[in-house]
């Protein structure tokens, strides 16, 4: 359950940011129709700024049970262990670490941390006669496509 606030909270915070950076873009334009306060009045003292809210704090709870997903390839860990690295290494992830058949890949782009708000990791464990890859939904479906393109 301290995944799901943790992801909550790095949803809301991307949020908080594109709205800021939207202001901004205005401001720079000169296309904002109201000052830092009287957009801030707007945004939190209005029916419709509360509606906006609402709306994106229902959007951030949603999003880690929709956003994230398990996948499962057909690869054996042990032996096929440089097939998954050189996958995984293609889609510019690299293993972190490794705790109790749990490998954590996370991304050596700093753009893609960024993007993610420094939650891209993937998750690798070892599942009966395959693998399941845990993660961001985009992510995880790049990487179990090089995995299976790559053990062919």
């Amino acid at each position: 359950m301290k995944v799901y606030w943790r992801r909550v909270f790095a949803q809301l915070l991307k949020l908080a940011v594109l709205i800021a950076l939207l202001y901004g873009a205005m401001v720079v334009t000169h296309t904002a129709m109201a000052g830092p306060k009287e957009f801030l009045a707007n945004l939190f003292g209005t029916t419709r700024g509360m509606i906006l809210l609402v709306l994106l704090v229902g959007l951030a709870l949603l999003n880690p049970r929709i956003g994230y997903v398990t996948r499962r390839a057909a690869l054996e860990l042990p032996a096929q262990r440089e097939a998954l690295l050189a996958a995984l290494r293609a889609c510019d992830y690299s293993l972190r670490s490794e705790d109790g058949g749990v490998l954590l890949f996370r991304s050596a782009s700093i753009y893609k941390r960024l993007v993610h708000v420094w939650d891209e990791a993937l998750e690798v464990r070892q599942d009966g006669a395959g693998i399941t890859v845990s993660g961001p939904r985009k992510e995880v479906v790049r990487a179990v496509q090089r995995i299976e393109m790559n053990i062919m």
